[in-house]
């Protein structure tokens, strides 16, 4: 079924309007096309589908609720709900989206369109700076290096520990000189901040070094664990998914702040 009218507004009343995707963020109402007398409302999208077979599919008490409603223009609420992207659309990144720009309109609520101190210019240039050097660590840690050999980069590792810092010597804060005054970049930028800062903290759990690959400069591997058995073996594998699990999630967060205009 789907969302009656008041469910559908107060889903985009709550998002301030704007489509939560944070690719997209595309205005949701306005008048129609040649009638004065109505307003155009974007669909809402179902987070779990009551369709057996439909995107993000789980039982649930009321499919058609608020809480199942996230507001998506168009093209986003086609492109969550296609079967070929179900498994990476989850209903925990939809409601993400949902929650975050909640947060942001509750923030903006009040306050101009344009305030005096937001300068767009600024703004770009601080994006662009920051997904520079997000390109910069994906290039280096990327390159046919972890997790397909157990070696990342020297270079990489030492740019995700200054990442931790929001690329700023001073550290990561809400006056920090590199973090956007717009609040929908800003909130990506402590995503990814807190992205880096788990990976530091997973990498310092072991000694890393030249141990393995001799005669290979700027490139480190981690020292396995010393004792030869079991639980050795064992160790280094759950150590080394973990270690995955917090790059993979840093470069996902990463590439979706790069496309994000």
């Amino acid at each position: 079924m789907a969302f009656d009218t008041q469910t559908r507004t107060t889903a985009i009343l709550r998002c301030g309007g704007i489509c939560p995707n944070p690719t997209c963020n595309i205005y949701l109402l306005g008048p129609t096309q040649g009638d004065t007398s109505h307003a155009s409302i974007v669909e809402g999208a179902h987070i779990i589908s009551a369709k057996v077979n439909g995107p993000r599919h789980a039982i649930i008490e009321n499919y058609d609720s608020l809480d199942n409603c996230i507001p998506l223009c168009n093209t986003c609420h086609y492109e969550v709900d296609h079967s070929q992207n179900a498994l990476y659309y989850t209903a925990v990144m939809l409601r993400k989206w949902r929650d975050d720009a909640e947060r942001i309109a509750h923030q903006r609520k009040g306050t101009p369109v344009r305030s005096q101190y937001y300068d767009p210019e600024k703004a770009r240039t601080i994006k662009r700076e920051f997904s520079a050097k997000l390109s910069e660590i994906i290039n280096a840690m990327w390159n046919d290096n972890f997790p397909k050999t157990d070696v990342i980069t020297s270079k990489g590792i030492q740019e995700i520990s200054y990442g931790s810092r929001g690329f700023n010597s001073g550290g990561w804060s809400h006056d920090s000189p590199t973090r956007s005054p717009e609040d929908r970049i800003a909130f990506l930028q402590d995503d990814l901040v807190n992205a880096m800062r788990l990976v530091m903290e997973v990498y310092r759990k072991r000694q890393w070094g030249s141990y393995t690959w001799i005669g290979m400069y700027n490139v480190e591997s981690f020292k396995e664990n010393p004792y030869v058995s079991a639980f050795g073996e064992q160790a280094d594998t759950l150590y080394r998914a973990e270690f995955t699990s917090a790059l993979e999630n840093f470069k996902k967060l990463a590439y979706q702040f790069i496309k994000t205009q």
